[in-house]
C-alpha cells in the first residue's frame, strides 16, 4: 500500500525547450499554498542532474545560435606568471587547485574589463564562463583555460581584451536545445571544494520552474505538438523526466530519443 503523498509536476521553459519532472512527495497534499509545494519538492532537486540542466536552460534562454563561444588559453609566459608565486604544496592536487584559483582571479579581472568596455560602448555585456584544467572525456589534466559564451554584440570587445594567450574562436551551435553544449562544458569542470562550477552575469534570464499538483501518477506528457527529445523510462510509482522542443510545425512526429546516459 502506497504511503500518503501526492505527485507534483515541475515545468521549466527555456527558449524553445521545455522540461517536466514528476515527483512523488510524501505527506498530505497541500490545499492552497503553492509555497508548500515548492518547499516539499526542494529536497527532490538533487535528482535533476542540476549542473548540466541549469546551464542548458541558461544557454537556451539567453544565447541563440550565432552568439559567441570562445576558449581563452594561456601562453607559456602567462602560465608561468600564474605559478611563479605558488608556495610549497603537499601534492599535485593541491598545486592544481592553486593554479585553478589563480586563473579564476584572472578571469574575474578580464570579465570586469569587458563589462567596463561594453558599458562605455553602450553594449549590454552578458556572459556564461567556466574554468577548466581537465579533459572532459578522459578526466586527465590539461593546461588551465576558460570557456566563455557571450552575445554577438560583445564579440569584438571580448576578443580584443583577452591578453593572456590565444583565443579559439567559435559560435554557439545553431540548435534548438543546447544540452549537448552544456554537458560539454560541465564535463570539463573539476570538482573543487567551495568553487563554483560556472560564472554568469546578473543580467541573464534564469528560467524559473512552475509547479502544480498532478491528479494521478500516470506517465507525464509534453504539450500537444511538441517534439520529444528525451523521456526517462516510465515506471509506475517512480519519478519521471521528459525534455521536449516546442515547434509550430511539430505535428504528430517524434524525434529519435537519445541514449538515456546522455541525460543522467
Amino acid at each position: 500500500m502506497q504511503k500518503e503523498g501526492y505527485w507534483v509536476i515541475r515545468t521549466y521553459q527555456a527558449g524553445q525547450v521545455g522540461e517536466k519532472i514528476k515527483y512523488w512527495v510524501p505527506g498530505k497534499k497541500p490545499s492552497r499554498s503553492q509555497r508548500r509545494i515548492k518547499s516539499d519538492i526542494r529536497k527532490q532537486q538533487q535528482n535533476e542532474n542540476d549542473a548540466v540542466r541549469r546551464v542548458a536552460r541558461i544557454i537556451n534562454e539567453n544565447f541563440p545560435g550565432g552568439d559567441v563561444f570562445d576558449a581563452l588559453t594561456y601562453s607559456d609566459e602567462n602560465y608561468i606568471r600564474l605559478i611563479e608565486k605558488m608556495p610549497v604544496l603537499p601534492d599535485e592536487e593541491a598545486r592544481r587547485d592553486y593554479i585553478y584559483r589563480q586563473a579564476e582571479h584572472e578571469l574575474d579581472l578580464f570579465l570586469r574589463r569587458c563589462r567596463y568596455a561594453c558599458k562605455k560602448a553602450g553594449i549590454e555585456f552578458k556572459y556564461l564562463a567556466i574554468t577548466s584544467d581537465m579533459d572532459g572525456e578522459t578526466g586527465e589534466p590539461v593546461r588551465i583555460h576558460h570557456h566563455i559564451i557571450t552575445s554577438k554584440a560583445a564579440r569584438k570587445i571580448v576578443r580584443e581584451l583577452w591578453k593572456n594567450g590565444a583565443i579559439e574562436k567559435n559560435a554557439v551551435w545553431d540548435e534548438e536545445d543546447h544540452f549537448g553544449l552544456a554537458k560539454y562544458l560541465m564535463d570539463q569542470v573539476r570538482r573543487i571544494p567551495d568553487a563554483k562550477k560556472y560564472k554568469r552575469s546578473r543580467n541573464l534570464v534564469i528560467p524559473e520552474p512552475k509547479d502544480r499538483v498532478a491528479l494521478t501518477g500516470k506517465e507525464v506528457q509534453p504539450p500537444k505538438g511538441a517534439f520529444i527529445i528525451y523521456r526517462s523510462t516510465f515506471i509506475p510509482g517512480r519519478p519521471q523526466y521528459i525534455r521536449y522542443v516546442l515547434r509550430k510545425d511539430a505535428g504528430e512526429q517524434k524525434r529519435p530519443e537519445p541514449d538515456s546516459s546522455d541525460q543522467g
